[in-house]
């Protein structure tokens, strides 16, 4: 069964907002990390591609919520930020999601 990231290397997240200036061995220690990988079908893979919260939730809505409390726990283990968008839904699902209480 494939693997996906919570958050992906590529993304801007990752890249753009900490990751670029990461040495590698950091890179591939977070790329490996059992927070930020998650089993999947490479359907779903293929679907979230490397968008963010406010692009792609997962299509199951009962593991909605712990995507997005790993995903804001990947941010925080590796203190990068969040943008706007992402942050309202984020704790749209967080706050609104049965499962998540």
């Amino acid at each position: 069964m494939p693997s996906r990231s919570i958050t992906s290397l590529r993304w801007h997240y990752v890249w753009d907002l900490g990751a670029n200036r990461w040495p590698y061995a950091a890179r591939v220690a977070f790329a490996n990390d059992p927070l930020e990988l998650v089993a999947t079908s490479r359907s779903a893979n293929q679907a979230k591609g490397d968008d963010g919260p406010s692009q792609w939730l997962p299509p199951a809505r009962a593991y909605r919520c712990d995507y997005a409390a790993r995903f804001v726990s990947v941010l925080v283990k590796y203190r990068l930020p969040v943008v706007a968008a992402d942050a309202r839904t984020l704790s749209s699902v967080l706050d609104h999601t049965a499962a998540c209480r």
